[in-house]
């Protein structure tokens, strides 16, 4: 983020601290004219963490909270719409298990913004994401657990997720609401110290109730990626 001052403090048992308090998350976002944004003033979007890890052995913790100070232009933008101060708590953790390595996450969200994708011609073509059709703050929770291994000589993943969301509002007299769930495998391979191929392939289902505040206008889109790259470090 722009405008970021972060504090780490010293690992003692394991533990390490951080906290990090922005005055402007993004200097060029909607309201970049400096009329309408200004650093450190209600005008811009500002952002707050604190967190924590903890590593012992095979055996690695993270906890963070944060808190983001909306910028009033919202509220100016859309009166109808109450936009309160978003925030999301976050728990990950791993555990090495030698042959198996796992990975579980779990979090919570309340207020968040989010913008749809738009594709080059300018239509947007977003409605598969997390909190489609929400026009303004929503709130859900989200879940998620993989594992990694040895596998041919490279490193083997998978990894399921979970995401329920809902319109921290009401439009027209409901809430719009939305799930998904999905699941990616993914291959490491190195070719030696510095360079590697990866392949990562995912599928996402999602469920839209209400879509954009329309009672009745139900959707499941869902999506399919898949990706490979090598990667060499210098």
């Amino acid at each position: 983020m722009d405008n970021t001052i972060t504090y780490k403090s010293p690992t003692i048992a394991g533990f390490t601290a951080y906290a990090q308090h922005s005055f402007d998350v993004n200097s060029k976002d909607d309201w970049g004219d400096a009329k309408l944004h200004a650093e450190n003033k209600a005008s811009a979007n500002r952002y707050t963490a604190l967190g924590g890890t903890y590593k012992n052995g095979p055996l690695d913790l993270v906890l963070t909270a944060d808190w983001y100070n909306w910028s009033n232009n919202y509220q100016k933008a859309s009166p109808n719409v109450k936009v309160d101060d978003g925030y999301a708590v976050t728990l990950g953790g791993s555990y090495d298990f030698q042959v198996v390595k796992a990975y579980v996450g779990a979090q919570y969200f309340d207020h968040m913004l989010h913008k749809s994708n738009t594709n080059p011609k300018g239509g947007a073509d977003g409605y598969a994401t997390v909190g489609a059709g929400i026009d303004g703050p929503f709130n859900g929770y989200g879940l998620m657990a993989g594992v990694s291994a040895p596998l041919l000589g490279g490193t083997g993943m998978l990894a399921v997720g979970y995401t329920d969301t809902e319109a921290s509002n009401k439009q027209d007299g409901v809430k719009t609401e939305s799930t998904r769930w999905g699941a990616s495998v993914g291959y490491d391979y190195p070719f030696s110290k510095r360079t590697n191929v990866y392949a990562v392939a995912g599928y996402y289902q999602d469920r839209i109730d209400n879509y954009a505040g329309a009672k009745g206008d139900d959707r499941k889109p869902s999506t399919t990626a898949a990706v490979i790259g090598v990667r060499h470090k210098f």
